[in-house]
């Protein structure tokens, strides 16, 4: 099965390569030196990364057809766009400077400017550059998955339809996301916990997992009955798949992240986890959480911060909650009428997750 899953990989990277490297939406122009510049951090950001999305997208498929040797690629490398132009758009949001560790896409572009004697300032040039990159991967991404392997001409319609209205929930689920960060903060209550627990939802837990889950299966043909069972083991697994991120966000190590630990509580992203230590600590500790939230963090405050979560027993009750997740996708597998292989992999791998 590794075998299968790295060659799967490269023929993903490989489809990336060429995808980036195409010209046709040019037309008969010829593409000019800056494009270079323009394709750069999106070159360095799609060399990265661990093609979750694509794999999930080939354990559908598999579900569904039982073939682990014809894959869907196409619409595995279109996945992989897609996301890169969501987190190009994110670190904007987040002034996050490092992704993957490489300078973010906006980082980039700004160094570019300062490199390139260009007028005006940097920092401003870089975010519209970036911000028109995220919009050139979205579309690039579409137009990659026209390309995407299927088995019927309705298959890929339903799968089309799928995929076009994933990239406009994300877009939902990042300015739920904002807005929060906006919200001005009450006492710790588990009312906040829902709410972080819907932007989660919308904003990462289904592009990652479920949707790609279900357009594997939806190029292959499935039907709505098949297509329901996906979900049911999709959308605890996402949740789960994205509540550990934020563990890792608050506990994880920076070498191997690819970013900095603490960079949820500097950029004042509300998670279930900082919901769960507001509700449980006592009024002290959470005004010292409250303080921190949108500051750069020392590793001291980053140490203080990780001893009150789990003094109070939230990290406790967030690793409960995401093993509960786990299992009820590992349930829901149980009850599928078919078997996959990349997908008891990709369950293990993410369980297995750890600082």
């Amino acid at each position: 099965m590794e075998k299968i899953i790295a060659e799967f990989r490269q023929a993903v990277e490989e489809h990336i390569s060429t995808e980036l490297s195409s010209r046709s939406w040019l037309g008969d122009t010829p593409a000019l030196p800056e494009l270079d510049d323009f394709l750069f951090p999106a070159r360095q950001l799609l060399s990265q990364g661990k093609r979750t999305r694509a794999l999930f997208l080939a354990a559908g498929w598999e579900l569904y057809t039982g073939d682990s040797t014809s894959l869907p690629v196409q619409g595995g490398a279109a996945l992989e766009i897609y996301q890169a132009s969501a987190l190009v758009h994110d670190d904007i949001v987040d002034a996050a400077t490092r992704r993957r560790g490489l300078p973010t896409a906006h980082i980039s572009m700004q160094k570019q400017h300062e490199n390139s004697n260009l007028q005006g300032e940097s920092c401003a040039y870089g975010k519209k550059s970036a911000l028109l990159l995220g919009d050139f991967l979205l579309s690039l991404a579409g137009c990659a998955f026209e390309k995407a392997e299927h088995n019927s001409p309705a298959a890929f319609a339903a799968a089309r339809r799928t995929f076009h209205k994933m990239t406009a929930e994300v877009a939902y689920g990042q300015y739920l996301d904002n807005r929060a960060e906006y919200t001005p903060l009450g006492v710790g209550n588990s009312a906040a916990i829902t709410r972080a627990l819907n932007v989660l939802y919308h904003k990462s837990a289904r592009y990652s997992v479920e949707i790609p889950l279900r357009l594997g299966a939806q190029l292959a043909g499935a039907d709505s009955e098949f297509l329901q069972q996906i979900s049911n083991l999709g959308i605890p697994l996402g949740q789960a798949f994205q509540l550990r991120d934020d563990a890792l966000g608050l506990f994880g190590k920076d070498a191997v992240m690819g970013k900095a630990a603490g960079g949820d509580i500097t950029e004042g992203k509300r998670t279930v986890l900082l919901a769960m230590i507001r509700e449980m600590t006592d009024s002290d500790s959470r005004r010292i959480i409250d303080n921190y939230l949108g500051t750069p963090l020392q590793e001291s405050d980053l140490a203080a911060i990780q001893g009150i979560a789990k003094e109070c027993g939230a990290y406790a009750r967030h690793e409960d909650l995401i093993a509960e997740k786990e299992a009820t996708a590992a349930q829901e597998l149980e009850k599928l009428p078919a078997d996959s292989k990349i997908l008891r992999y990709l369950l293990t791998a993410l369980a297995g997750r750890k600082f």
